[in-house]
């Protein structure tokens, strides 16, 4: 399987059949070769030249007698909802033809409502690609949430992402600072996740509710708090500021699900680290986002020494 490699242009996927595949459909090559979801397949086949067999126009149901090249065009630029474009500056910490990995300031949130009058990052990412490009993230922070995050260049890309999540080809590791010491050196949540009844955002445990996994490692304790590095196996909302209050260890600066604190502006909350394996490549990928200033004061102010844990973790 070759790829395109300019990034200005639409993204071509190429796949080369061979005698094994005569006999089958290119429905079928598609999905075994490239993973291709049949909503995608189908929405393709009505996109003029958005599928073709040695250059020609194919339909899905064809016959192939082995051979053959394949090519699929993904142009973004026509399709999906327009978003605003914003001039915030973006910390790009990984990019290439398919995806692009960025650290998500705190305060910032990911998308928001048209009425919404505050930038997101998906204007701010309109302003760096442009407009017309559909805003895919893989997943998604809260506005108090910092770090690294995956933002698919495609529908294709996107639904590959997505079927990885909270497996071994896409893990994401979390730095928290909760209160309180004595936790365990490792432990494991799995309390179940609802919603609250109180409504809004807030999500509670609920014995009714989604299943929710977290993992985690306590790296050091004092000052009466915790350093934390959690690992998710699910992705419920508010999940791990969920799973640390129902401990009675709510992160450092979490008003909802704890109390405010004066040293620090939100809750202490960083998502540290990507690994996954490329959708179109294979080939790994691991992707760190610096630990932001304000948990880096609140860390020295509990009297951690973050460059040497951090660097240990490593």
């Amino acid at each position: 399987m070759k790829e395109s490699m300019n990034g200005a242009s639409p993204r071509v996927l190429t796949v080369q059949t061979t005698a094994a595949h005569a006999g089958c459909t290119v429905r079928s090559v598609l999905r075994a070769q490239l993973h291709m979801a049949d909503s995608l397949l189908s929405h393709l086949k009505f996109v003029p030249n958005a599928i073709l067999c040695d250059g020609a126009p194919v339909r899905l149901r064809q016959t192939l007698r082995g051979g053959e090249t394949l090519c699929v065009t993904l142009d973004e630029t026509k399709h999906g909802v327009s978003v605003r474009s914003a001039a915030t500056s973006l910390d790009i910490r990984y990019e290439d033809e398919d995806i692009i990995v960025l650290n998500k300031p705190a305060g910032i949130a990911v998308h928001g409502a048209p009425q919404c009058e505050r930038a997101t990052l998906a204007d701010a990412l309109a302003a760096y690609w442009g407009a017309e490009r559909p805003f895919r993230p893989v997943s998604r922070l809260d506005r108090g949430t910092s770090g690294a995050m995956v933002v698919a260049k495609s529908r294709y890309v996107h639904d590959r992402l997505r079927t990885m999540l909270h497996t071994s080809d896409f893990r994401r590791t979390y730095l928290a600072v909760v209160v309180g010491e004595g936790l365990p050196a490792r432990g494991e949540v799995t309390l179940p996740i609802a919603r609250s009844a109180s409504g809004g955002y807030k999500r509670t445990v609920d014995p009714n509710g989604q299943a929710a996994y977290t993992s985690f490692e306590a790296l050091v304790a004092g000052g009466g708090c915790t350093l934390l590095r959690l690992t998710l196996q699910t992705g419920r909302t508010h999940q791990i500021r969920v799973h640390m209050g129902a401990l009675g260890h709510p992160l450092v600066g979490d008003a909802l699900y704890g109390t405010a604190d004066a040293r620090i502006a939100r809750h202490a909350l960083h998502s540290a680290g990507i690994s996954l394996v490329h959708p179109v490549r294979g080939a790994r990928i691991d992707v760190e986002a610096p630990l932001p200033q304000d948990m880096a004061q609140l860390c020295q102010a509990c009297g951690f020494d973050i460059e040497d844990i951090l660097g240990d973790c490593k």
